[in-house]
């Protein structure tokens, strides 16, 4: 996961305020959606637009644009994944969100993204990925070459996951892998649970026989192996206690 920003170029700089009514005056908005918007948002701006014509990179129908929307949060106030997602839903091209809270005292600045898959109707949106919170005016990474848009994009996001894509894989590949982990995580930790409060033998070493094949299968999804292997050797791995 990264520990910085993306610097990126100032050809694509916008640094346009966007209202926030813009976000939430469709009439299927919630009043709670509305109210976390005005409780926790300062301001949102449009600050850059990667496009042909500001980064004479290529665009596609996959990936025509790719915004970056910087928002600031209130004082004191942490900003809701549903306020992204209403931002992220409003617009129909990918985005880069750089969040930016205070303390008080301390400010501080994460990037914030989903990866965005442009269909006929409306954007597929995956789970959202964060970095780590760094001082808003840290150095900034050089943003990664590409030939075009469509290639740029997964590079992008690549520093936000949690873990690195294999060779070949493509981000949607590897996020549905981040999420197979993920549900192995929730099933170790209660397969463990159970383990510790089980009283009877037998029934702690069936736990223990089951806490070991999730283990396996964890290790194997994470493991630089090709997807398709991954996948066979998960499905056929036995263990005995």
């Amino acid at each position: 996961m990264t520990t910085a920003l993306w610097k990126w170029p100032t050809g694509a700089a916008v640094n346009r305020t966007v209202p926030k009514s813009k976000f939430y005056e469709n009439a299927k908005i919630t009043n709670r959606l509305r109210d976390q918007f005005v409780e926790e948002v300062d301001r949102i701006t449009w600050a850059y637009k990667l496009s042909p014509d500001t980064i004479r990179l290529r665009s596609s129908t996959a990936v025509p644009e790719i915004q970056v929307f910087a928002i600031l949060a209130k004082s004191g106030q942490e900003i809701s994944e549903s306020v992204v997602t209403a931002i992220d839903k409003a617009i129909h091209t990918p985005i880069f969100f750089e969040i930016t809270q205070t303390d008080g005292l301390q400010e501080t600045t994460f990037m914030w993204a989903a990866y965005k898959q442009i269909t006929a109707r409306a954007p597929s949106i995956s789970g959202y990925l964060r970095g780590s919170q760094i001082a808003p005016r840290s150095q900034r990474m050089l943003i990664p070459a590409a030939v075009d848009l469509a290639a740029l994009y997964p590079r992008l996001l690549a520093p936000l996951l949690p873990m690195p894509p294999l060779p070949g894989e493509s981000m949607s590949d590897t996020l549905d892998r981040m999420e197979q982990v993920n549900k192995l995580d929730r099933e170790i930790g209660s397969l463990e649970k159970a383990m510790n409060a089980e009283k009877q033998i037998n029934r702690k070493l069936e736990f223990r026989r089951g806490l070991r094949n999730k283990m396996h299968e964890r290790e194997l999804l994470v493991a630089s192996t090709t997807r398709e292997q991954s996948k066979r050797v998960t499905k056929d791995a036995k263990w005995t206690s």
